[in-house]
């Protein structure tokens, strides 16, 4: 009976030991990874708001394509009084994801409309940026 105990103990540790190896695999395939390790490979520069579109470049510091490309399109509400904001504040995040590849060492314009449009007042404005937040490098 112990020695049955011993080969149950021994294989549910070649599980683990199996299982640990797969969760790894699949870490390094889709792992997450902090802001400076994203900007080492995609940046976002040029950022500019031309009435209800978004227009930036990314450019891909990587020797590898990418694809998937998410972005998080943030519409930040800044009051002209902020010591006494208002209580509707119309700011807002999108997220978008890219529909073409940028291929490696290339560049992308980034051309996104605004839908629904951002309210026009006059008791604040707007400041958008564009910060990405995911994407897949073919090959790696």
């Amino acid at each position: 009976m112990a020695s049955v105990g011993r080969v149950q103990v021994r294989v549910f540790a070649v599980a683990l030991l199996v299982a640990a190896g797969v969760a790894v695999a699949w870490a390094q395939k889709g792992r997450v990874t902090n802001p400076q390790e994203i900007a080492d490979v995609l940046t976002v520069r040029d950022v500019r708001v031309e009435g209800d579109t978004v227009r930036a470049t990314l450019v891909n510091h990587a020797p590898r394509r990418l694809t998937d490309v998410r972005l998080l399109i943030r519409h930040s509400w800044l009051w002209n009084n902020e010591r006494n904001p208002g209580s509707d504040n119309p700011g807002r995040t999108d997220t978008y994801t890219l529909p073409d590849e940028i291929p490696a060492g290339g560049t992308y314009s980034l051309v996104y409309k605004i839908v629904p449009p951002l309210p026009r007042r006059s008791d604040g404005r707007f400041v958008t940026t564009v910060e990405v937040i995911g994407f897949t490098e073919v090959g790696f």
